[in-house]
């Protein structure tokens, strides 16, 4: 697979997106040279996942894009599973509580499981009650989905206090109960979005778990030179109104320079 790859790459975009049709690989419109390869290595092979926690579906939309195919999309939230039913029709996506999902007919037959966890309970924002808050816990749902239908591999996202939470001890509890008795290879990294092509800065920790059995070892993307901003990707945008702020939350964004956020802020205000 890896030397198929590396003869892929040398290849370029056009040549790619002949061998796609050839091969009747659909949705190569827009795709960029790394996404048309990825399209080409997956044709002969459906690698699934199942997403707990979708959302809107970002992170499904990625994953659909690199040519994984879904199948099950979940989340709690009606307005979530409304958009994710109609940005990917013909998905299987059930709206409920993910310890309320059954699913044995996927059992061994999931290559990812991803869940971007409820992060409330971590997040520098908020109370920061951690494991000890209903949201928090709900790490140990996804673990025991884990359990259920063991997937190859396993991707959590979360906030970057997750790193600090209690003076780093619950980031090192939660590490030790995805390892399953050493059944998974963890790995984790504070990732920034502004640093891989994304015009935003946000840091989230991404935890990949792969089972040993695979030997697989992941290594986290490197960091790109260059930097996106916003201005770089608003191109043509249709006029629009934009937010109204009061005059007190007026006075407040210019304490904050360009580039900040609400922690740049004087702690009286």
């Amino acid at each position: 697979m890896e030397e198929l790859k590396k003869n892929l790459l040398v290849l370029s975009k056009d040549n790619l997106i002949e061998k796609c049709k050839k091969n009747n690989i659909k949705g190569i419109e827009g795709k960029n040279k790394n996404l048309l390869v990825n399209l080409l290595l997956n044709n002969n092979k459906d690698i699934t996942f199942i997403e707990v926690c979708a959302g809107c579906g970002g992170l499904s939309s990625g994953f659909i894009e690199a040519g994984l195919k879904p199948l099950l999309l979940n989340d709690i939230d009606k307005n979530c599973c409304e958009t994710l039913k109609y940005n990917h029709i013909n998905t299987n996506i059930i709206c409920c509580p993910m310890d309320e999902l059954i699913l044995d007919e996927y059992i061994g037959k999931v290559d990812l499981l991803a869940g971007g966890i409820p992060c409330q309970s971590y997040s520098q924002a908020g109370k920061r009650e951690g494991l000890n808050d209903d949201r928090g816990k709900l790490i140990y749902t996804f673990i025991d989905i884990i359990k259920k239908i063991n997937p190859k591999i396993f991707l959590i996202e979360n906030v970057k206090g997750l790193m600090t939470h209690n003076n780093g001890e619950t980031i090192k509890e939660i590490i030790n109960i995805l390892s399953i008795n050493n059944k998974y290879k963890i790995e984790y990294k504070l990732l920034n979005a502004v640093e891989y092509g994304v015009p935003q800065k946000r840091e989230r920790i991404i935890i990949i778990g792969t089972l040993q059995e695979l030997n697989i070892n992941f290594k986290f993307p490197e960091k790109e030179n260059n930097i996106i901003k916003l201005k770089d990707v608003l191109i043509n945008v249709p006029q629009s109104e934009c937010a109204k702020y009061n005059d007190e939350k007026k006075e407040l964004f210019k304490c904050i320079p360009q580039g900040g956020c609400w922690i740049n802020l004087p702690e009286n205000l």
